[in-house]
């Protein structure tokens, strides 16, 4: 039996519709990853920065000599960045910022010895979000 050229003809058509159709569902999820991703970034900078000026003196006062980096950063509410490092003493010091507000805890043997602060006033009220 002679073979056709339709039989061909169909089977280029089906492929190729199957072939477009898988173009189709690349181009969606893309579109899909792409629209997440962008969306994971914008709600991580809005918390980032939608936090900048939640720093206050009530605040600072909450952290206590004694506590460990573990508890300073549950009430600060992020890690700190490493800021010095005393080879002699073995003391460490992290510092937390908010804007353009700093606030600075040394530990020795593991408990917080010492903090300080920048640019926090010791007035009720300031820095709250507005």
């Amino acid at each position: 039996m002679p073979e056709s050229g339709c039989g061909v003809s169909e089977t280029i058509a089906r492929d190729d519709k199957k072939r477009k159709k898988t173009i189709a569902t690349c181009i969606v999820v893309a579109v899909v990853l792409v629209a997440a991703l962008i969306i994971g970034l914008v709600v991580g900078l809005v918390l980032h920065f939608g936090r900048i000026d939640a720093f206050t003196w009530e605040l600072y006062e909450q952290v206590e000599r004694g506590m460990t980096y573990g508890e300073v950063c549950d009430v600060l509410d992020f890690e700190g960045e490493l800021a010095d490092f005393d080879f002699l003493t073995g003391a460490v010091t992290f510092a937390w910022n908010r804007g353009d507000r700093w606030i600075f805890v040394t530990f020795v043997s593991g408990k917080a010895s010492m903090k300080a602060q920048i640019n926090m006033e010791h007035t009720e009220g300031y820095g709250e979000r507005r």
